[in-house]
């Protein structure tokens, strides 16, 4: 059992160290994390993961349309990427693409159709999911390359729309990617861009990945079982797919969420510490005693709510 030993975490948004979570919330982060290590064991088959996640996690449209009549769902096929939208609102403010996470080999707008609600109505935006390709059956660069043809085609579709682009876990890392490949093609960029405990370096270099492995359900046994399979013999540190190589310069406001117990911490610290030098604008939020994913997987806790408000904020600027 994981000792709750919480590490030093701040809130940079406010400028001040946020509270500890109440033991409720322990209890629950705790309860969390132990169902991550069960289900997200490295011995399982990636295929089996996946299967297993789609049936726990997959909402239907019927299920939440029953549940919040004013919401809206339509298929999109965004430069032959399939794409579903989300909308909780009458009159969204904003067009947001959302990169979901799941490691790169399961997730999709399916399983993440909650979530694509909560991200509608906290952001209040349209929110578009493109069903990027998974690994191992598609290695890298398949997501990477999906999420730009799906980029384009979205901006192609709305020109000159303010598009807001977001992501969780791998899918942060794909979101910071896909901007540095916009950056450098001339391709359009967003007018801003969060990002939810996103992995930014497949090679686990950080110092957190040792520090917290006792607080995380993920370590470096899931990446050494995952991250071959992965890249199918790619350099883990391709800027393509670890954003936290590559050039910082040039990209819009940038907001990064992460928790303190996750192993990929350091991601998040080593990229706003590059962003800042490149003189982009960048805000970090670090949730005291959170888990990966945090204000997705546990909206409800007080840490989860500070960060919807950090989110909706910044959105909103």
């Amino acid at each position: 059992m994981a000792r709750w030993i919480c590490p030093q975490a701040f809130c940079a948004v406010a400028g001040q160290v946020p509270p500890m979570s109440s033991v409720r919330e322990r209890a629950t982060v705790w309860l969390q994390t132990q169902i991550g290590r069960w289900v997200f064991r490295p011995s399982r088959p990636m295929q089996d993961i996946r299967a297993q996640y789609e049936r726990l996690s997959t909402v239907s449209r019927a299920k939440l349309k029953a549940r919040y009549p004013a919401i809206s769902f339509a298929d999109h096929d965004l430069g032959g990427v399939p794409a579903e939208s989300t909308c909780s609102l009458a009159e969204p403010q904003r067009l947001l693409m959302h990169l979901h996470g799941g490691v790169y080999f399961f997730g999709s707008a399916a399983s993440f159709r909650a979530r694509a609600n909560n991200l509608s109505f906290r952001c209040r935006a349209q929110v578009f999911m493109p069903e990027y390709r998974l690994a191992p059956e598609h290695p890298f660069p398949a997501a990477f390359e999906d999420v730009k043809r799906a980029w384009r085609a979205l901006a192609a579709l709305h020109p000159g729309a303010a598009l807001t682009l977001s992501g969780d876990s791998a899918g942060g890392g794909l979101a910071l990617a896909l901007m540095m490949a916009m950056r450098d093609e001339g391709g359009p960029l967003p007018e801003r861009c969060f990002v939810i405990s996103p992995w930014t370096d497949l090679s686990c270099s950080g110092t957190s990945v040792e520090t917290n492995r006792r607080l995380d359900w993920f370590g470096r046994q899931h990446a050494e079982a995952w991250v071959p399979q992965i890249l199918a013999g790619a350099d883990a540190t391709d800027p393509r797919i670890s954003p936290l190589f590559g050039r910082f310069e040039g990209l819009p406001p940038l907001l990064f969420v992460v928790g303190g117990h996750e192993v990929i911490l350091d991601d998040t610290r080593r990229c706003v510490a590059k962003a800042r030098a490149a003189g982009v604008a960048v805000q970090e939020l670090i949730g005291a005693g959170m888990l990966h994913d945090y204000p997705l997987a546990l909206p409800k806790l007080a840490e989860s709510q500070r960060a919807w408000r950090a989110i909706a904020e910044f959105c909103r600027a």
